[in-house]
């Protein structure tokens, strides 16, 4: 039986390709990733000679994602920083763990005393799986990175549309760079219609609530601000105190911009940090390289986005559907469907052929 919500305690990340298709099938709708040495040894010690600041994780972090794009892109995959960032005792989580996964092999009085002490939101029925004797290569991290500073004040802004694994790279970035406040700029209604499919796109409450949720549960430690934005700049182009702006490498120009409005303004210059994009492992005809919400939005085309509700106030005459559309748009295929189902079909284009 699928449980609802599950927790992966991984030693080495790069074991990841082999065990997310494992597990993928056990798992309805959250996974959580904790990175740890063993199980023994205290939150915030992975691997401190070679992860000698936050952001150098950021090698980790992205791999972690790229893999679980690859593997079940149908979960929820959340990998969680304050046991990477903090040397806390304790693992939050904000969802309740059903079912606890070992990348090792440990003595049951070692996983007790684990699951007993650091998790505080277990199930009490919570089941316990292990994929051992897993070949894995030796842990390897971007070591050149060229800016591995912290900052007190991260800002960053998207649409953020469906949270996908992209964005959670990109606010997982904000959240390794920061040790006090977060601030995401959402993208306003006034700011989408030039996106694709703009009119599936998401209610703003929606996609506010939905970012905020994922970083509280994977830093709450952080003081965590979402904002709506009407503009491209946001609160950038007004707070002082703002010292970090997170793009992606395909926005970067659009924090150069950012950076000159506040010299226009004389306010201080941000630091910017590009975050390399995860491309889309399952890419079809006319979709996008990169994971994207523009692609999600394609995939929803012939799929029912919301429950069927019966209509009792339908009158007794019958329903009329007048189905329009140019050469080759599906007019044919969706008229025998709607005849498989029970209905009338005229086909206009015969009757005007015959006259």
């Amino acid at each position: 039986m699928l449980v609802k919500t599950g927790l992966l305690v991984t030693s080495n990340p790069n074991r990841l390709g082999i065990i997310l298709p494992q597990i993928k099938h056990e798992i309805e709708s959250i996974l959580y990733i904790q990175v740890l040495n063993a199980l023994r040894e205290p939150f915030g010690n992975f691997y401190p000679n070679m992860f000698s600041s936050w952001p150098k994780l950021s090698h980790i972090i992205k791999g972690i994602y790229t893999q679980a794009a690859k593997h079940c892109q149908n979960l929820d995959v959340r990998v969680l920083l304050s046991g990477l960032k903090y040397k806390n005792k304790l693992i939050y989580t904000e969802r309740e763990v059903e079912l606890v996964i070992f990348d090792e092999k440990y003595a049951s009085d070692e996983v007790q005393k684990f699951l007993s002490t650091k998790l505080v939101n277990i199930s009490k029925d919570y089941k316990i799986l292990t994929c051992a004797n897993i070949a894995a290569e030796p842990i390897s991290a971007d070591l050149e990175q060229k800016n591995d500073k912290v900052y007190q004040h991260t800002v960053l802004g998207g649409t953020f549309d469906r949270l996908h694994l992209a964005h959670k790279l990109l606010l997982s970035e904000a959240a390794l760079r920061s040790n006090s406040k977060i601030t995401v700029g959402v993208t306003e209604e006034n700011m989408i219609k030039s996106k694709i499919l703009w009119e599936l796109i998401e209610p703003l409450e929606t996609r506010m609530s939905t970012v905020e949720n994922f970083l509280k549960d994977i830093c709450p430690e952080l003081n965590i601000s979402v904002v709506s934005i009407e503009d491209p700049f946001g609160p950038t182009q007004h707070d002082p105190t703002i010292d970090l702006l997170v793009v992606s490498k395909e926005t970067i120009r659009g924090g150069e911009k950012v950076n000159e409005v506040r010299k226009s303004k004389g306010l201080p210059l941000l630091d910017l940090v590009a975050v390399d994009l995860i491309d889309e492992p399952a890419q079809n005809p006319h979709e996008e390289k990169k994971i994207s919400s523009n692609t999600q939005r394609m995939r929803l085309l012939g799929t029912l986005l919301k429950p069927v509700k019966q209509n009792l106030n339908l009158p007794k005459r019958p329903y009329v559907i007048g189905l329009t559309g140019g050469i080759a748009t599906g007019k044919s295929n969706i008229a025998k469907r709607l005849q498989e189902l029970g209905a009338y079909v005229i086909d206009c284009d015969k009757i005007a052929h015959g006259v």
